[in-house]
């Protein structure tokens, strides 16, 4: 079976599915990509914009909580959740929880420190890039950079407190 996780190197929910693989011992493909300019090919893959993404044998899957749960019915052991029904209702519900809530909360006030140092921003979502991609990437920044604030949440102060 060939698996091919499509990702950004840093974000929670890409960094669960690597866990995930790990603790399975699944041998896998890593694909980076920069956000912003992902989006077409995860759309073409995917049929939407998110990762990560895992291909595997002509699937693509989305979401950590997808793709993990696709990983649970290919590769039973070691098991990541429970096998008392109660108690993975109850894991389920936690992961759900996070998965609305908490990432989505983290990545907010994380990128509300972050967005308005353009440089360091840039160097770390594009580093393992061509010299080119980290350039034109850089010069897109100031531009992009309001889509960036509206894509993540940061609509005012409020919204930033919010995440905290």
């Amino acid at each position: 079976m060939k698996l091919e996780l499509h990702q950004f190197p840093y974000s929670p929910f890409n960094e669960k599915v690597r866990w995930a693989l790990a603790f399975k011992g699944l041998e896998h493909r890593r694909i980076n990509y920069m956000p912003g300019p992902h989006m077409r090919s995860i759309r073409k893959l995917s049929g939407q914009t998110t990762t990560p993404v895992l291909c595997m044998d002509g699937d693509a899957i989305s979401g950590s909580a997808g793709i993990i749960e696709k990983l649970e019915r290919i590769a039973h052991l070691p098991a990541l959740y429970p096998a008392d029904p109660a108690e993975r209702s109850e894991a389920l519900a936690l992961q759900a929880d996070f998965d609305s809530c908490l990432g989505p909360n983290v990545r907010r006030a994380l990128f509300s420190q972050m967005v308005d140092e353009g440089a360091y921003f840039c160097r770390m979502f594009a580093s393992g890039k061509s010299l080119p991609a980290r350039l034109a990437y850089r010069a897109v920044y100031p531009m992009a950079k309001g889509l960036i604030k509206k894509a993540n949440g940061i609509t005012d102060q409020a919204s930033i407190d919010q995440a905290f």
